[in-house]
Order: structure tokens, then C-alpha cells, then sequence
């Protein structure tokens, strides 16, 4: 069975995405004044949505892994 390309992409580019967001929640949090400590509700969102590029991320390495002679996924 065949890999579709568009799906490999389709989660790279989700992987990057989501990744993409959490650094706009986290990249304010880190550059503030470190004496503040940032709220609760952005660090769990900016986790969250750092775990969805994770497995997006792996999702697109796994597929690529599977096109690996032998199919190692």
C-alpha cells in the first residue's frame, strides 16, 4: 500500500502550524520580564498546541519511515 504524498504534507505542514502557534503564545511569555510569571491558561494552551505539532510531527515521519524499503512503520 501506497503512501499518499498529500497526506505527508498535509501533516508536516499541520506539525508547523500548530508549532507555529504555540510560539506566538509562548515567544511574549519568555521575552516578558522574567519576575512575572505568565498565566496558567496561555502555558497550557501553548502545551496543547505544542503536543498537536508533536503528533502531526510524527505522523509525518512515520509515513516517511514507511516508505523505507522494508516498510519500517
Amino acid at each position: 500500500m501506497r503512501i499518499d504524498d498529500a497526506n505527508l504534507t498535509d501533516h508536516a505542514k499541520l506539525a508547523e502550524f500548530y508549532l507555529d502557534k504555540a510560539m506566538q503564545i509562548l515567544r511574549p511569555l519568555l521575552e516578558d520580564d522574567l519576575a512575572s510569571l505568565p498565566s496558567d491558561e496561555a502555558w497550557v494552551r501553548a502545551r496543547t498546541l505544542q503536543g498537536q505539532a508533536q503528533v502531526h510531527a510524527t505522523l509525518a515521519l512515520r509515513e516517511q519511515l514507511s516508505r523505507l524499503p522494508g516498510g519500517a512503520a
